[in-house]
This record gives C-alpha cells, sequence and structure tokens, in this order.
C-alpha cells in the first residue's frame, strides 16, 4: 500500500493513519472551539453592548473550550499509540 509515496507496511501504516486523524481531529477541534467562542461573544455584546466584555468572555470561552477538546485529542492520542 502506498501512501504520500512511501511503502508502509504493518505497524508503520497504522501510526500513519493515526497521526493522520490526529491532525484532523486537532483541526475539527480548534474550528469547533472558534465557533462557540465567537458565538458566546455575539450573545455577549448583544446582551450588554460591551465590545470588551465580548472579547474577554471569547478568550475566556476559547481557552476552556480548547482545554477540554486537548485533553480529549491528547488522552485519544496516547491510546492509539499504545496499542
Amino acid at each position: 500500500m502506498f501512501a504520500c509515496g512511501l511503502h508502509l507496511r504493518g505497524d508503520a501504516m497504522q501510526q500513519f493513519r493515526t497521526l493522520v486523524h490526529f491532525c484532523l481531529d486537532a483541526a475539527t477541534a480548534f474550528l469547533y472551539t472558534a465557533s462557540i467562542a465567537i458565538a458566546l461573544a455575539c450573545v455577549a455584546f448583544i446582551g450588554t453592548r460591551k465590545p470588551g466584555f465580548a472579547v474577554m468572555i471569547a478568550a475566556m470561552s476559547f481557552i476552556a473550550v480548547a482545554a477540554f477538546h486537548g485533553r480529549r485529542i491528547w488522552r485519544r492520542r496516547n491510546l492509539a499509540f499504545q496499542s
């Protein structure tokens, strides 16, 4: 089986697939996290009409959700490489 021009077999192919899935999961989590932060910032701005407060809410929600997704992805990555 060829992948990216390299001939990979067995464990190498499985690790390659795991790495690709890890990258795609990380990108998806980043977009998901950003959309949550933007939505919460919009709600905060509409509710208070204070842009500073909305930016603070966006930053805090981005950090919180990114930490959650980062931990989830990291655990999945470690479990995949252990097996």
